[in-house]
């Protein structure tokens, strides 16, 4: 699963694998959750793409930012903005609802 370079830059900064070895936010301990969401993926230099909607993961804390925000679905992201679910955290949590 692919999940936004921020984000996975995030998952660095402010995790820790828990003993579970699901990661874990450093500060409230909770468990990272998982929010899957389509989007059109386009290509650089061309402001477009193929068409083509990829399911990507969004992390976040349910502590820390309790009402996050999302992009809704088809919403355009660039193919180099993505990188592999560096933990494979998206196999071991279940996605939230």
């Amino acid at each position: 699963m692919e999940v936004p370079k921020s984000q996975a830059e995030w998952l660095q900064r402010h995790t820790e694998m828990g003993p579970d070895d699901i990661p874990r936010c450093k500060e409230s301990k909770s468990k990272i959750k998982i929010r899957i969401i389509g989007r059109s993926i386009w290509i650089r230099p061309i402001l477009g793409g193929s068409g083509k909607v990829r399911r990507i993961a969004h992390l976040y804390c349910p502590v820390c930012t309790p009402d996050p925000e999302f992009p809704r679905y088809g919403t355009p992201i660039f193919e180099d903005e993505l990188i592999e679910d560096p933990h494979k955290i998206v196999y071991k949590n279940q996605p939230a609802l």
